[in-house]
């Protein structure tokens, strides 16, 4: 073949295919048909491999250059496509991902996640995020609710502990807290208590209605002594406005006052010298009960003899003088009605239960207000018990569905990577065991990786430690009873 050199000089493509390579290696070319000076020097042709070979493979890698800058901008475009709103685009994801393990061009380990999957698991893990920051609102409002309630519930039981430590007045004087007064209270029915067991009837109460015979005796003296005494005033019943009027009232309230309360003390007195068999022992009464119950039978006799002569009186003023006999008879009757009236106000007194027994019950009169709202507080703490367990019922719901509607995100991010594979198959032919969400505490997807990036379940988790966790903290104690009976 002739080589003109002096036109055309042939390139080294040109020139590389001319050359014929004998056995023993060395470079072989025609003789050139026009001058010397027009053919490639020897040493230029005389080598083989890589400098015959290099001009084909630069093209090669040329085109591969291309080809693969052709392939990653194809990926990058897919990839900027794979999430679509809340979902991830399956087709342009597969894709990315084929792409990608072309471009690797080897067997890798299944165990190891590519860039391009961890992308692919991250739009998974940032929709999960989506789907719990939705959740973790929905739980923040059950939680706000809930917290509410506990601050209510906690107020009340604070409330609650601290009534015990309210100041009452005591009944032996002064002013004890309601506790102390309610140990006092405990203690005196325990002492009662026991000397019921032992058979005494010290303690005994009489009849309801019977213990209200003393104030219904003075009420009727008052009464019957207001009258007498309007009749010794001349009170005009027309107009009873006047000072005759107010004259006969205090005389009235003062002569019964006076007697009732030498009755009552009379009976009290007495009261304490009382038998196991619940009669009063009368030869063992001290001196200054004697003096007293003296008076009071004293007092018993002037205002008997008060009401016969008043009702003599006015008998025979009504009925003339002729009506003697029965202005006596009526003004005895009375006489003896109004001593028996007033001889069962001091019985009364003196037989109505005891001294223990009054002492008991003007303790539990003094404590009974502040237990009574220890008691309504916590009922109503207590009401909002079952609200707040709901709540935290109802949030756990929730937050249940957050996670497994993350966990579905998860699940189809890590399909689409199995799909990618099984198009590819540069992770091997097999599949790695799949993980069970019902044994996993959190968001989950079919696979484990350690280049995984995790869904922050941090927020979420937070907001059900508080639905769990009570405000309540070192409370003061009352007694576990209800409130003392008046």
């Amino acid at each position: 073949m002739t080589i003109n050199s002096s036109h055309h000089r042939p390139d080294a493509h040109r020139v590389a295919n001319l050359a014929v390579t004998p056995p023993n290696g060395a470079a072989w070319m025609p003789e050139p048909a026009g001058p010397a000076s027009a053919v490639p020097e020897p040493a230029a042709l005389a080598s083989p491999g890589p400098a015959s070979a290099g001009p084909a493979d630069l093209a090669e890698a040329s085109r591969q250059r291309r080809r693969d800058s052709r392939s990653r901008r194809s990926q990058q475009r897919r990839l900027g496509r794979t999430r679509r709103g809340g979902r991830i685009a399956r087709g342009d994801a597969i894709a990315a991902l084929v792409t990608e393990q072309e471009m690797l061009g080897e067997q890798r380990d299944p165990s190891q996640a590519t860039y391009g999957e961890t992308v692919v698991h991250g739009l998974g893990k940032a929709i999960g995020d989506a789907q719990l920051s939705q959740t973790q609102r929905k739980v923040n409002r059950i939680v706000r609710r809930s917290e509410r309630l506990k601050v209510r519930q906690a107020a009340l039981l604070i409330r609650a502990g601290h009534r015990p430590g309210d100041r009452v007045r005591h009944p032996l004087g002064g002013y004890r807290t309601a506790l102390e007064a309610r140990k006092d209270e405990d203690a005196l029915r325990a002492g009662i208590a026991a000397d019921a067991e032992r058979g005494s009837g010290r303690h005994l109460r009489l009849p309801a209605w019977l213990r209200r015979v003393p104030a219904a005796v003075a009420l009727g003296d008052f009464c019957i002594l207001f009258y007498f005494f309007a009749g010794v005033t001349n009170v005009n019943w027309s107009q009873l406005a006047s000072a005759s009027t107010g004259f006969a009232l205090v005389i009235a309230a003062l002569v019964t006052g006076v007697a009732y309360s030498f009755l009552a003390l009379a009976g009290n007195r007495m009261r304490n010298y009382k038998d196991g068999s619940g009669a009063v022992a009368v030869r063992e009464l001290d001196g200054l009960t004697k003096a007293t119950a003296y008076t009071s039978a004293a007092a018993i006799v002037v205002l008997a003899g008060l009401m016969f002569t008043r009702m003599r009186a006015e008998l025979l003023d009504a009925l003339g003088p002729h009506a003697a006999a029965t202005a006596i008879v009526i003004g005895v009757a009375l006489a003896a009605v109004s001593i028996l009236a007033n001889c069962l106000v001091m019985l009364v007194h003196a037989l109505d239960g005891s001294q223990q027994v009054d002492q008991a019950q003007a303790l539990g009169a003094a404590v009974h207000r502040s237990f009574a709202l220890a008691h309504r507080q916590a009922e109503c703490a207590a009401v909002y018990g079952p609200l707040i367990a709901a709540l935290g019922r109802q949030a756990r719901r929730a937050a249940v569905l957050g996670i497994t509607d993350a966990g579905r995100r998860r699940a189809a991010a890590d399909q689409i990577i199995d799909a990618a594979r099984a198009v590819h198959q540069g992770a091997g032919p097999f599949s790695e065991p799949a993980v069970s969400p019902n044994e996993q505490p959190g968001v989950v997807g079919y696979r484990h990786s350690e280049a995984m990036p995790e869904v922050d379940e941090r927020p979420l988790r937070r907001a059900l430690e508080d639905s769990e966790s009570e405000l309540i903290w070192g409370l003061p104690t009352w007694p576990d009873r209800g409130p003392p009976a008046r």
